[in-house]
């Protein structure tokens, strides 16, 4: 291959949900684009080895939904064509124990999906774009470096072999088991550190069939009141096909129910009735998915001075957010979005890589913050203002339930579509006032 033709080539390295969206946003700029699979992908085949989150909850924020309807156009109609609920975000059922918010019309449109459904429909919609080809069932062991420090493609191996790919760019969006800092063990000495916070979170979820009427109208549950207190939380999506993924998550370990009966003694402890209804279905079948270490952990590669040409990192492989907060595949689209704004400078020029990777790490900023704040109080060893953020965690938690204004607010916040929203003055004066 010549060096022109390598050029007009990008490999992304990393299948999910950031891979996928990474591929569309350079497949206008470049000839050929391919993005490389460990797993071998097959529609139908369930939960996915290389995504131990997929039985769990995913949430697409607003901010995401909007995203990714920018990169693919018609996305949404698609998705709920196929059976994703659509509701407006007010109607997400916000209780404290047993105290239920009212419904709230906020003109935001939410969807509500599996992961393995999303990202289906996804890589459907990506082999169907011109140059863009998936390789599955093969595996990433290597960048390949050119003369001059940069980057100038990916060694692969898969059931034929090792071989070599050459390109003007590679993305790593292989998650939060990138090995680059194997590749390039130079990128830690060269200010790549990391900022962990660890909130200490593990969580359970049970999949359940259901077509009660407070699917009808409810996109889900979010249990706020006994998480502001005591560590403990639940929530609840209603997904496509009937089903409802209900979650219980504690800090310390709390909460890590093995069985369905232990679920039905952890959930009774929330005293939510909405919740107890759904748990009080289960069966001694039902599976029980569990899952621990779930730090908030981001990839400071935007302080090394000697990025290397050609290369990007996004998604979890460059931020990896506590899953309970739903930002990991909103940032992943957002920095998609930022990503197809660079890619036709990205190809003229491989240098641009290192601008472009701190644009995609000021993508990781705003959520950073919203999800470090909540997780602070609950790290092994919390800070001295921790007791004031708990506090203030859990008034705006508690308001959020009964007051229209501060829900609205706390949900724009959350959703990213609004990130100062709780300090509007409106929303503020609510909150302070006794």
């Amino acid at each position: 291959m010549s060096a022109r033709d390598a050029k007009a080539r990008a490999v992304v390295i990393g299948g999910g949900i950031g891979g996928l969206l990474a591929a569309v946003a350079l497949a206008d700029a470049f000839d050929e684009t391919i993005v490389v699979e460990r797993d071998t992908l097959v529609d139908g085949q369930g939960f996915r080895r290389g995504v131990a989150q997929s039985p769990h909850p995913h949430a697409l924020l607003s901010a995401g939904a909007e995203a990714m309807e920018s990169l693919l156009p018609g996305l949404a109609k698609e998705l709920h064509a196929d059976g994703a609920p659509t509701n407006d975000l007010g109607n997400v059922l916000m209780c404290a124990g047993p105290r239920q918010s009212p419904r709230l019309q906020l003109g935001t449109r939410i969807q509500t999906f599996t992961r393995t459904f999303l990202e289906e429909h996804l890589r459907a919609r990506v082999r169907a774009l011109p140059g863009v080809r998936i390789c599955d069932g093969t595996s990433a062991v290597g960048l390949t470096p050119d003369t001059a420090g940069g980057v100038a493609g990916v060694q692969v191996q898969d059931g034929d072999g090792a071989r070599r790919w050459e390109a003007g760019l590679v993305v790593d969006a292989g998650g939060r088991g990138s090995r680059l800092r194997q590749w390039l063990p130079g990128l830690h000495r060269a200010g790549g550190i990391d900022q962990v916070v660890e909130g200490r979170v593990a969580y359970s979820t049970v999949w359940l069939d259901y077509d009660g009427p407070l699917r009808r109208d409810c996109p889900g549950i979010y249990e706020v009141g006994s998480a502001a207190h005591h560590g403990r939380g639940a929530g609840v999506v209603f997904c496509e096909r009937d089903r409802a993924l209900i979650m219980l998550y504690g800090r310390g370990g709390d909460m890590l129910a093995r069985t369905a009966a232990d679920y039905a003694d952890a959930a009774r402890v929330l005293r939510n009735p909405a919740i107890d209804d759904l748990v009080g279905r289960l069966t001694p079948g039902h599976r029980v998915y569990r899952y621990t270490r779930l730090p908030n952990l981001r990839r400071r590669y935007d302080r090394v001075r000697a990025w290397p040409d050609g290369l990007l990192v996004m998604g979890d492989a460059l931020c990896v957010f506590n899953p309970v907060y739903g930002q990991g595949m909103t940032v992943a689209a957002l920095q998609a979005i930022e990503l197809r704004r660079q890619a036709a400078a990205l190809r003229s020029d491989p240098a641009a890589a290192r601008t472009v990777q701190r644009r995609l790490f000021a993508r990781t900023s705003v959520p950073w913050r919203l999800a470090v704040s909540a997780d602070t109080p609950w790290v092994a060893a919390p800070p001295l203002h921790s007791p004031l953020l708990r506090a203030a965690l859990g008034r705006v938690n508690d308001r959020a339930v009964d007051d229209p204004i501060v829900r609205a607010a706390f949900l724009k916040t959350m959703q990213m579509s609004d990130p100062l929203a709780l300090l509007r003055p409106r929303a503020l004066a609510r909150l302070l006032r006794p």
